[in-house]
């Protein structure tokens, strides 16, 4: 499939120790959530279940997805990266039918702060 860049707008929250990032232009997604140590490396996660579009001859997918991340806080604290992968389960027909297949990926992923 090879590599692209994507470049979205995040809100990025702490409470303690507990962080949530959620896409601002997608405000009906779940927020990845998960959690910040002292040294500011943060570990995020998500898991949602969604029925895909229909595709030719109208063959219906079901997919589990799942994403994990590991970011590390950049030394000026304006920035934080790592690495992140994503798995998605596909059941064909209904959301409880056998595996048909399972696709995973990896990403580099960075967050930089541009506002307040």
């Amino acid at each position: 499939m090879g590599s692209y860049s994507l470049s979205e707008p995040i809100a990025f929250t702490q409470s303690g120790s507990k962080v949530s990032v959620v896409l601002v232009n997608y405000p009906g997604d779940p927020p990845d959530t998960g959690t910040v140590d002292m040294a500011g490396k943060v570990t995020l996660g998500f898991k949602f279940s969604i029925k895909e579009k229909s595709l030719r001859e109208n063959r219906q997918f079901y997919a589990d997805v799942t994403g994990s991340f590991v970011l590390n806080r950049a030394a000026d604290g304006n920035s934080l990266s790592g690495t992140g992968s994503y798995t998605n389960v596909l059941r064909e027909g209904s959301a409880t039918a056998p595996v048909y297949t399972t696709c995973s990926r990896t990403s580099s992923v960075q967050l930089t702060r541009t506002g307040g």
